[in-house]
């Protein structure tokens, strides 16, 4: 995905460049030293997705370990 043209904004009186990349969202800003301050806030997956993910994973495990019980009974 290709950068975004940036945008500006001024929150409490400061003003943010803001741009946007896969997701993740930058704000810049120049403080009174002249420093550049960058907080990035990343794009997380769900947790409800994870959860059902670590489900599946879990499950499949079982499976695998009753399978596995099985053929030694027999």
């Amino acid at each position: 995905m290709a950068k975004q043209k940036p945008k500006r904004i001024s929150l409490n009186g400061i003003e943010y460049k803001v741009t946007e990349e896969e997701g993740d969202v930058r704000l810049e800003r120049k403080d009174p030293a002249g420093f550049t301050v960058v907080n990035v806030f990343k794009s997380r997956p769900d947790s409800r997705e994870r959860l059902e993910e670590f489900k599946k994973q879990a499950a499949a495990l079982v499976l695998q370990a009753v399978d596995a019980a099985k053929g030694e009974r027999t």
